[in-house]
């Protein structure tokens, strides 16, 4: 999205459920970048609530406990909404809906495996689901499953080509890992085509820029997101990331440390491949960064956590703009 990337695009999903529901129960929800604001990807499925009330064979009681899953999962009522949608699937197993919902919760508790299978059933029970199968491939990439992802990631690019989510998902998810940065290049690039200056694509792009060492671009990308919206952590702290490879320490220490503040599991969003080494990151912490110089090495060097350091950090959060950024 905590302000967590749980997808460069992915958890645009969220926040209009409830707001929709509480206001005009026709409207359709979209999603949240990194749980944030979910009004601006016009081209999102109309579902789960449109497909829940076309629903024939739903019963009231089912139909019911749905809406109240989705009510609850936007409020941030995560296990009510949880309770609810377990209701919901005994009353009707056929439904995909509520494994839907169940599933971004989990992912919002960054529960990552209980979201896979959950995912995994909605993709099951509606294949044409293109949120359900970027959701699944949201969970497999926060697991460390990259080809698994994106392969998921673009079957939801094949069933909504036009919704700059599903685009902005799979960039990041390839930016996140330092894995085919041209290809994340021309995903970030559609889904600006799509929602131009979307600060959570620029922030996408900013790190695939940062990733090949076109430091000037990621910087004017991650300033545009940030000047769209100012409290993007992932974004302030991969301008941090620029700033200190190209010399500026106290610019960068500034940045880093503000990043932080928003999120202060902000450096977990790299854990598969850290921008800067471990030394670097404690001292950022003990002495503000001022006697930190950045690596000579490639930027994205992948470093070895300790088991401990390593276990703590994918309980709390592994590699994932969230989004459905």
């Amino acid at each position: 999205m905590s302000r967590t990337k749980i997808s460069a695009a992915f958890m645009l999903l969220v926040v209009l459920i409830a707001t929709s529901l509480a206001t005009q129960p026709g409207v359709a929800f979209h999603q949240r970048g990194k749980v944030q604001s979910a009004s601006l990807h016009p081209g999102g499925n109309r579902q789960p609530l449109d497909q829940i009330r076309g629903n024939a064979r739903s019963p009231v009681g089912e139909l019911g406990a749905a809406l109240s899953c989705m009510v609850l999962l936007g409020n941030g009522a995560l296990s009510a909404a949880q309770q609810q949608c377990a209701y919901a699937m005994k009353l009707d197993s056929g439904d995909p809906a509520p494994y839907k919902l169940r599933a971004i919760s989990y992912l919002m508790q960054k529960r990552f495996e209980q979201a896979r299978v959950d995912f995994k059933e909605a993709v099951k029970l509606d294949p044409s689901d293109a949120e359900s199968r970027a959701g699944y491939a949201e969970a497999l990439r926060a697991q460390g499953r990259f080809a698994e992802a994106i392969s998921n990631f673009a079957t939801a690019i094949r069933l909504a080509p036009n919704d700059p989510r599903m685009w902005n998902a799979r960039c990041w998810t390839r930016g996140s890992f330092d894995r085919e940065l041209p290809k994340a290049l021309v995903d970030c690039d559609t889904a600006l085509r799509l929602a131009p200056g979307e600060p959570d694509i620029l922030d996408s792009r900013g790190l695939v820029y940062l990733r090949m060492g076109k430091f000037n671009l990621a910087e004017r990308d991650f300033s545009a997101a940030l000047k769209r919206q100012p409290e993007l952590a992932t974004a302030l702290y991969g301008r941090g990331i620029v700033r200190l490879r190209r010399g500026y320490l106290s610019a960068a220490q500034i940045d880093i440390l503000g990043a932080r503040e928003l999120d202060p599991i902000v450096d977990d969003n790299f854990f598969w491949r850290p921008l800067i080494s471990q030394q670097c990151l404690t001292r950022i912490v003990m002495d503000s960064g001022l006697r930190c110089q950045p690596s000579k090495r490639h930027p994205s060097v992948r470093q070895k956590p300790s088991a401990n350091s390593k276990t703590a950090m994918m309980a709390n959060h592994i590699g994932t703009r969230a989004p459905i950024r």
